[in-house]
């Protein structure tokens, strides 16, 4: 091998080695905790830059608790990022200015959490409270739940599963329920006819 050759070898060595540095140096992948005795329902990831959050990251998962998942919303945004998440009971927890670029592990306790005070802009508006229903009631739709709309059926067995979750099998089952009515499109939701929605909230009705 020539001298040139071994000197051209060198040279795309290096810079090889450069380039994973620079990649590893930027890789924002992460692993969130849940730390809280609550699941945790939504997840949004925004650039500090952002005006709003970004997408439920979560879809039709949760983070129970003590389980953990990973997440990465890619570097071409910088390293800086706020992170929320939204407990069962729509409280919500957030993290601000993170640099996942030199972040493993994130854990969310759920002692800061808080009532949303403002609407989440890119994630969806949040779930109102419900009024009147405090969870131990069975749900019924037109009686004790308004099943007409989607915000005030999902907290109200999301109240429901928090009442009555200490049996895992029916947290797991419940929590099911919820996810079907909860990911559906508000479009095919519509004024939620009883006659599906019934059957999913009867599901929590089950202890």
């Amino acid at each position: 091998m020539t001298k040139i050759s071994v000197k051209l070898s060198g040279w795309l060595f290096s810079f090889a080695m450069l380039a994973s540095t620079a990649a590893q140096a930027n890789n924002t992948a992460f692993e969130l905790i849940n730390r809280s005795p609550e699941p945790i329902l939504t997840v949004n990831i925004s650039s500090v830059d952002a005006t709003g959050w970004g997408p439920d990251l979560l879809g039709k998962e949760v983070i129970l608790s003590g389980r953990k998942q990973i997440f990465n919303p890619g570097s071409s945004s910088g390293c800086l990022f706020d992170i929320r998440v939204v407990y069962q009971g729509n409280r919500e927890e957030e993290q601000r200015s993170v640099n996942l670029c030199q972040t493993e592990t994130l854990s969310f306790n759920g002692s800061g959490a808080t009532n949303p005070s403002r609407s989440s802009a890119g994630g969806g508006a949040a779930v109102p409270q419900a009024a009147s229903y405090d969870g131990t009631q069975p749900l019924r739709c037109g009686s004790t739940v308004n099943c007409r709309s989607q915000a005030e059926t999902v907290q109200s067995m999301q109240l429901r599963w928090g009442a009555f979750s200490r049996s895992t099998h029916y947290g797991s089952t419940c929590l099911d329920a919820i996810r079907r009515i909860r990911t559906m499109h508000p479009a095919a939701y519509g004024n939620g006819d009883p006659g599906w929605v019934q059957p999913q909230m009867d599901i929590c009705n089950l202890r």
